[in-house]
C-alpha cells in the first residue's frame, strides 16, 4: 500500500477517533493533531484542559498568535509528514480545523493529501469557533450507526 496522508475533521464526538482507531487496527497508522503543541503550551501558562467556550476561544487565539508569529503549526506538521514518509507506517491522519491552515498545508506539501470530514448530526455538539464543515472535503463520511460506520472506514481506506 502506498502511504496515505489524510486531513481529518469533524465536530466534537463525531467519531474521528473511533474512525482512526479502527483503521489503526488494520493498517500502521499515525494520528497527529495540530492543536496538541498549542494545548501543551496553554497548560504551561495555566489552562487546565477544559473545553468551555472560553477555553476553545483561548486555544484558537493562541494558535492564531503562534501562526502569525512564526507559522510553527505548519512547520511542525511538515516535520511530522517527513518523519511519516521515512517510517514503516502506512497512513497519517492530521487533525486541522481551520480552512486556511488546511489549504496552506496542502499547498506546502509535495505529497497528495486527502481531506475527510466525519459527519454526525444526531447528537448535541459544542459549537466551534469556526465552521469546519464548509471546506470542500474530498470525502464526507456519515457516522450514523457504529457497525456501518466502521465498514465505511474500511471502504474509505480501500478507495483512497
Amino acid at each position: 500500500m502506498k502511504k496515505k496522508i489524510i486531513i481529518i475533521n469533524g465536530k466534537d464526538k463525531s467519531g474521528k477517533d473511533t474512525f482512526i482507531n479502527h483503521i489503526a487496527s488494520i493498517k500502521k497508522t499515525v494520528n497527529y493533531s495540530t492543536i496538541s503543541t498549542i494545548k501543551n503550551l496553554a497548560k504551561q501558562i495555566g489552562w487546565n484542559g477544559t473545553k468551555t467556550k472560553k477555553d476553545r476561544q483561548f486555544l484558537s487565539d493562541l494558535k492564531k498568535l503562534i501562526i502569525s508569529y512564526n507559522d510553527y503549526p505548519l512547520k511542525e506538521t511538515l516535520q511530522v509528514i517527513e518523519q511519516f514518509l521515512t517510517s514503516n507506517n502506512e497512513i497519517l491522519f492530521i487533525h486541522i480545523r481551520e480552512e486556511e491552515e488546511i489549504k496552506k498545508l496542502i499547498n506546502h506539501c509535495e505529497e497528495k493529501i486527502f481531506t475527510l470530514y466525519i459527519k454526525r448530526d444526531y447528537h448535541d455538539c459544542d459549537m466551534y469557533l469556526i465552521n469546519e464543515a464548509n471546506y470542500p472535503y474530498d470525502y464526507i463520511i456519515e457516522n450514523d450507526e457504529i457497525n456501518a460506520f466502521l465498514i465505511k472506514a474500511e471502504e474509505f481506506i480501500k478507495t483512497i
